[in-house]
């Protein structure tokens, strides 16, 4: 009789735990405290990789991209532009397959001399999936990156190709969509993008408050660019509490990661005593070193400040 009567208060105490850990702990929280961007669990079979993330690597040697995503299966989400059935005459590209789909990135994205297109290649029974898509569908697929690179035409060639899932549009604007991915995909440039169309109200509303999540979201995960863009709106109180110590403290971080930016910024805030004490020399020092990491709005900076 004691044992049932235990057995029952420790099933009423589990339960009173469990319902608490669900009513008090904030949605959108892990219960280690760190903050989630989306409640989707990320899929972690394939390597993710959002097709911005690739333009810099269109004027990169074809070394730096054959050892960064040669021969790795990934997946991506962007935009479909058109099927088509490739010659078997045509030699070239007849050893990864004759049927092809081509995918863009961005809204005005067509084919140029400066690469803007992802090539996917896929095989004749995978045909059916590429041949159902519309110009403008937002879509997932898999592939595996070809180690050769065609630098006048393409930012991406992919072979043995598959179609995940076709994203519904209704009501989403396409690029957010694909930012929103990207980003719930754990991609850090994709939470950069967004922080940036809601700061700017680019296809959204300004929204400084969400630009700010974005941003916070970004730079935890050591995203620079974000780190800086945060630390400015901490210095303004732009979409959150003006703290000039959070403030600099974020222009640090992300000056240590080497945003030129954050530098110039830091280089400001001691030329004119932006909470902290001005100091012409750091002021000198940090445009410099602005300068030196390609930022060339702090060389008139730098010669404003020599005299001083």
């Amino acid at each position: 009789m004691k044992k049932n009567y235990l057995i029952g208060i420790i099933a009423v105490v589990s339960i009173v735990v469990l319902v608490g850990v669900c009513f008090f702990t904030p949605i959108g929280k892990k219960l280690t405290g760190t903050t989630t961007i989306t409640e989707t669990t990320k899929e972690d079979s394939l390597n993710y990789v959002f097709v911005p993330d690739l333009i810099s690597l269109h004027d990169a040697d074809s070394n730096q991209f054959k050892n960064q995503y040669g021969g790795q299966t990934i997946e991506t989400t962007i935009r479909f532009k058109r099927y088509d059935i490739i010659p078997k005459t045509n030699t070239q590209q007849g050893q990864y397959g004759r049927y092809v789909a081509k995918f863009s990135y961005g809204e005005n994205s067509r084919r140029s001399y400066t690469g803007n297109e992802v090539v996917c290649y896929f095989n004749g029974e995978d045909a059916a999936a590429f041949a159902k898509l519309k110009k403008g569908d937002i879509v997932t697929i898999s592939g595996t990156c070809l180690e050769e690179k065609n630098y006048l035409y393409w930012d991406l060639e992919m072979k043995n190709c598959k179609v995940i899932k076709v994203h519904s549009t209704q009501g989403s604007d396409p690029n957010m969509l694909m930012y929103r991915i990207a980003a719930d995909r754990g991609n850090t440039t994709a939470m950069l993008m967004l922080g940036n169309l809601y700061y700017k109200g680019k296809g959204v509303p300004v929204n400084m408050q969400t630009a700010a999540k974005w941003y916070r979201a970004a730079g935890e995960l050591g995203e620079a660019s974000a780190l800086n863009n945060l630390g400015v709106m901490y210095r303004y109180g732009d979409g959150v509490e003006k703290n000039f110590e959070k403030a600099f403290k974020l222009l640090t971080l992300a000056a240590d990661r080497g945003n030129s930016k954050a530098m110039r910024n830091i280089g400001e805030c001691y030329e004119n005593g932006a909470f902290v004490a001005k100091d012409y020399n750091k002021a000198r020092e940090w445009y410099q070193k602005s300068f030196e990491a390609g930022n060339e709005s702090a060389e008139k900076d730098l010669q404003r400040v020599l005299g001083k």
